[in-house]
């Protein structure tokens, strides 16, 4: 009789997502080095050997430690998804950022209510003025803007402005100011100091209120350490000695409740955390902008995120980077890691190549400068070949030059964009003069220059790694085309 059941086939040689161990000995050792912490090959979601020693190697080439994502965008949206932003927090963030970082932001995080409010990452004087006006929780922007613009940020000036203001917040968020903060919010408070509506406290009546500082702040540290309400009506007997009338319509359980409440807020204002940065360093790279090493020193909190698809990987493979100064927030987005599953599966390092820091900078810088000498050759040619204008932050007509110019030398970004009559028409004569010479597509790095017409009128290029010699003959050819 014919046997119809299929054969199923046997496991091939591919790379494993769990551990397989033969005996209950082995597999007891590899758990007992799990729970002691050490990387072992249990269930790839959790870390595995591959991956802690990627990170080791990209780590030497960004300056500090690195977790690593199955690409860029999974590290941007860890960052900003791992602030808890909900309705009514602020975020402020540039629009001249990668698409997706912005329809993320636009879409996904409005929908939630969080006040998404955009800002110009390229004028310091608009950062600083919406920093005081909104205090936002979050901050969220590119180094260098993948956008036509190309804003460029002035990341000591942010630091600087964020940690004044954080420091600030410290020192006003004592408890004793908090509450009085909270107090003079509440209508049996105003009407016991005789204030209007929207009038603000005089003299008198500031001293007056701040007499009540010591004995809220007295009893809101019994309550917490207690974990207690009885303290509550001892306050309110020292209240109504004092003249403080809550209100016919309030009985004793609802002026309990109201000083709870008040007291819990104060808690929650005076526990909430300072401004953080989420910056993207993806088009300057390291090698370009040592992000990692301005980290050090600030007492700013940030995040720090690059699309490594693209300078680390070659391209062999997505990848997304993230680094941090905050050792609590690298080590809080490692365990959201593994429970999104957005770390980088083995399968994806083995693609990776292998470089020294000294190969990754001398292959992204040369990257940079090509960029940088292309788009010097378009600006010589506005006005020919349909070229209307040429962004680039090393250009001197950028409106952040002087800034790139002196803190990113060697060129600040690997792309830059063009503005054109007919992108398709421009596209068609390089091809024709330059032929296999040049390429097209999305990415950037590599070792040939990228075109890539975005529209009729936008075009973006991407210089590669060509040798001095090549560049020159390229450079010659873009002067030359009418």
């Amino acid at each position: 009789m014919r046997n119809n059941r299929e054969t199923i086939p046997e496991a091939s040689e591919k790379p494993e997502i769990t551990g397989r161990y033969s005996t209950v000995t082995e597999w007891r050792e590899i758990l007992t080095k799990w729970y002691a912490g050490e990387v072992v090959k249990g269930y790839d979601r959790y870390g595995h050997p591959k991956l802690a020693e990627r990170e080791r190697k990209v780590a030497e080439l960004v300056g500090t430690d690195v977790l690593l994502y199955n690409c860029g965008m999974a590290a941007i949206v860890e960052a900003l998804e791992s602030h808890h932003l909900t309705q009514n927090d602020v975020l402020l963030y540039s629009p001249d950022v990668y698409g997706q970082s912005k329809d993320f932001i636009e879409n996904e995080l409005k929908s939630r209510g969080i006040k998404c409010i955009p800002f110009n990452s390229g004028d310091p004087d608009e950062v600083k003025r919406l920093i005081a006006q909104h205090r936002p929780k979050v901050i969220f922007a590119e180094t260098v803007g993948n956008a036509p613009g190309m804003p460029v940020l002035d990341v000591d000036a942010l630091f600087k402005q964020v940690e004044q203001t954080n420091e600030k917040y410290q020192q006003e968020a004592t408890l004793s100011k908090v509450l009085e903060r909270q107090l003079i919010r509440r209508p049996w408070i105003r009407n016991w100091l005789d204030l209007k509506p929207g009038e603000k406290p005089n003299q008198a009546q500031g001293e007056k209120l701040s007499a009540l500082d010591p004995e809220f702040e007295a009893t809101a540290r019994k309550i917490d350490q207690a974990h207690d309400l009885l303290p509550l009506r001892d306050l309110l007997k020292s209240l109504g000695k004092k003249g403080i009338d809550f209100g016919q319509e309030m009985d004793l359980r609802s002026k309990t409740l109201e000083l709870k409440w008040l007291l819990d807020s104060a808690w929650l204002a005076k526990r909430e955390v300072p401004i953080t940065l989420i910056l993207d360093n993806t088009l300057p790279t390291p090698s370009g902008f040592d992000l990692a090493e301005k980290l050090k020193q600030t007492k700013t909190p940030v995040l720090a995120v690059e699309s490594g698809t693209k300078l680390f990987a070659l391209d062999s493979g997505t990848l997304g980077v993230l680094y941090s100064n905050s050792s609590d927030k690298m080590l809080e987005l490692k365990v959201r890691r593994a429970v999104t599953g957005s770390y980088l599966p083995a399968a994806v390092e083995d693609l990776l190549p292998e470089r020294t820091k000294s190969e990754f900078d001398v292959r992204n810088k040369q990257t940079l400068k090509n960029t940088r000498l292309l788009a010097q050759s378009f600006s010589r040619i506005v006005g020919k070949a349909g070229v209307k204008a040429v962004s680039h932050p090393n250009l001197p007509g950028h409106s952040n030059y002087e800034y790139t110019d002196k803190h990113m030398p060697e060129g600040g970004s690997a792309i830059f964009y063009l503005d054109c009559e007919n992108s398709w028409e421009l596209a068609a004569k390089l091809e024709a003069k330059l032929g296999n010479r040049i390429e097209y597509g999305g990415s950037f790095g590599l070792p040939k220059t990228r075109l890539l017409p975005l529209d009729d009128n936008l075009f973006r290029i991407a210089g590669g790694t060509e040798s001095a010699e090549d560049m020159e003959e390229i450079l010659a050819v873009i002067e030359s085309i009418e």
